[in-house]
């Protein structure tokens, strides 16, 4: 009993806390399974016997599972989605779902930076029984920062913003990905892709079964200055080799954000479902998307 009473004290002062990193409150479940944290950076490369990955080994790994407003983002069927396979973290997308509903869209507080920002993943899409089904594309992870804007949602308060990447494909069925970006200016209703496309290394669509790393680094403007700066590069791993990066977007001048608030990165945004928010970005048949190398750090 004193230790559930001494488990939900805690949970009651994380509840009012604003303060991250210096003034970090450990909270272990009754059971002792695990405590929230935050990291300033972090390596995860998911090594470990086939097993499933609830939410307790979410958090052992990436410190915690809380949105900007200290709330739980990860629910045990999300959960069940995600496995411990070959060394990799693998995500289920169940067919005939998008979203959350047959993915996962989970948040991670990481250590604040109001200047530079780096993750960085390798990421797989299918394997070599079940190719990946593309569909008309989906959502991977990315940074965020005050808010953390997205769901096609007004970011003109200047108070937040995201830097994701997804996959798309077009009428040939050729998947690409772009950057998709919400912040202060954002031209339109949705992420901002300013018109740039990564069709692979042959230009001719990604591929299925083979591993792409994304790098997604991030430079804070200052104040309300047009200062910002973001790079989103992409490798390909041909026959085990790893590929010369190539620039998906390498842009200064961004405002971000305008207010204190959101002139920070301090949330990873772990976005991994197909969507869109309609039924057309659905597969007809279960996809496995793999992760691994998953590191985040202020360069």
């Amino acid at each position: 009993m004193v230790r559930i009473f001494l488990f939900l004290l805690c949970v009651m002062l994380l509840s009012h806390r604003s303060g991250y990193g210096e003034n970090k409150i450990y909270c272990s479940s009754p059971e002792g399974v695990h405590r929230d944290t935050v990291y300033q950076s972090r390596t995860l490369d998911f090594t470990g016997n086939d097993q499933d990955y609830p939410v307790g080994s979410y958090i052992n790994d990436f410190g915690n599972n809380k949105n900007n407003r200290n709330i739980a983002t990860v629910n045990a069927s999300e959960a069940g989605r995600m496995s411990i396979s070959n060394n990799t973290l693998c995500v289920k997308l169940l067919a005939n779902k998008i979203g959350d509903a047959g993915g996962m869209w989970a948040d991670v507080t990481i250590g604040r930076s109001t200047t530079t920002k780096v993750l960085q993943y390798d990421v797989k899409f299918g394997n070599d029984s079940v190719p990946f089904e593309w569909s008309m594309g989906g959502k991977i992870p990315g940074l965020g920062g005050g808010q953390s804007y997205a769901g096609c949602s007004d970011a003109s308060a200047g108070d937040g913003w995201t830097a994701r990447v997804m996959w798309r494909s077009d009428n040939s069925g050729n998947a690409y990905f772009i950057p998709y970006i919400y912040y202060v200016d954002k031209p339109s209703r949705c992420g901002d892709d300013f018109g740039l496309k990564y069709y692979g290394s042959d230009s001719k669509g990604l591929k299925s079964n083979r591993w792409y790393r994304v790098r997604i680094e991030i430079v804070m403007n200052t104040g309300t200055a047009y200062n910002g700066q973001l790079k989103i590069t992409i490798q390909e791993n041909m026959k085990g080799q790893w590929q010369k990066a190539v620039a998906l977007i390498d842009k200064s001048g961004i405002r971000y954000a305008t207010r204190p608030e959101g002139l920070e990165t301090g949330q990873i945004l772990v976005s991994i479902f197909r969507g869109g928010s309609t039924m057309q970005w659905a597969a007809n048949t279960d996809g496995y998307i793999y992760f691994d190398n998953l590191s985040w750090s202020d360069r």
